[in-house]
């Protein structure tokens, strides 16, 4: 993952003057790093601070405070320097010091490294939010499922724990938000697309919905067998049937706004209803169906569509 990720889902009513913005982001900072940056930038930026004050606050000159925003040259930052400038910021340290012990634990930094970084014992013990924690137990099934139709369930599983993180240490942009769901699910979204290798994401997502509707590995053409004696069974050859024809659907996919995707991906993949569409999604079931039936319009009529949408939604 080598692209910005978490954008503000929604800004605070409140206008505020925003900081300069720090210097770009090296391009060797990438994963859980990249992401850590991100929440310090956007906190940096939008409220409105500027290196010299950042240097006063936290004791540290303006050069290191400069090379922690922008991770200059990819190297990782110790603890101590990112908890100064986090604290300077007013984040909350427990989720910042998740994403910092990820991150480090990503970048291969050895066990002794990290118990070195005074305070990352402590600081990464408090409790998820409870109002997170409800959002977990009630949509964290279905956060899992929508993350793993891109990504690996083992990664799957930790980008849906790493969003709650974020959403977390953002928890006063989430708390002004129209919709404290929506807000989660954008963060989500954002960070499974992020994670999710651009370039083979939607045939992986094919294949995995086709895995799921089977009940099984997609199979290889060479490996099906003739099924004369057997005219009432499915032929083994649809699921690579619908398997090229879900690749087509995906990639069609491409085109449609995020929401629309979501919605047919919840709809139709997962199997969510309408209201359980809404709830996750943070709109209502109207919207849902709205969104559903422009997704379809504009599928219908892609024109390198080869299959109709009865191949999601039969």
């Amino acid at each position: 993952m080598n692209r910005s990720p978490v954008q503000d889902a929604d800004e605070p009513a409140k206008a505020r003057k925003r900081g300069r913005r720090p210097s770009e982001v090296d391009p060797r900072v990438v994963g859980t790093h990249l992401i850590l940056l991100s929440v310090l930038r956007d906190r940096y930026q939008r409220d409105g601070h500027t290196i010299d004050q950042l240097s006063g606050d936290c004791n540290f000159v303006r050069s290191k405070i400069s090379e922690l925003l922008r991770g200059y040259g990819g190297k990782y930052p110790r603890w101590e320097i990112t908890r100064a400038v986090a604290t300077a910021l007013g984040l909350p340290l427990a989720p910042m010091c998740r994403l910092w012990l990820a991150g480090a634990r990503e970048a291969r930094k050895k066990e002794e490294w990290i118990e070195r970084n005074a305070g990352v014992e402590d600081d990464w013990r408090a409790p998820l939010p409870r109002a997170l924690e409800g959002l977990r137990d009630l949509h964290g099934a279905t956060y899992r499922a929508y993350a793993r139709v891109y990504l690996r369930p083992d990664v799957a599983d930790g980008v849906v724990q790493q969003a709650l993180t974020v959403v977390w240490a953002r928890m006063d942009v989430v708390f002004s938000s129209a919709s404290v769901a929506g807000h989660v699910w954008a963060v989500l979204r954002e960070l499974v697309m992020a994670w999710a290798d651009p370039s083979t994401a939607h045939g992986v997502a094919a294949s995995r919905t086709v895995s799921v509707r089977w009940g099984c590995d997609p199979l290889e053409p060479a490996d099906l067998p003739d099924l004369p004696d057997l005219p009432d069974l499915p032929d083994p050859r649809d699921a690579f049937v619908r398997l090229t024809e879900q690749t087509d659907l995906f990639r069609a996919m491409r085109e449609l706004a995020p929401h629309h995707a979501d919605v047919l991906i919840l709809r139709y993949v997962l199997g969510r209803s309408a209201e359980k569409t809404a709830d996750v999604l943070g709109t209502d079931p109207g919207m849902v169906g709205l969104w559903d039936r422009q997704a379809q319009e504009h599928l219908e009529h892609a024109p390198h569509l080869r299959t109709t949408l009865g191949g999601m939604t039969t």
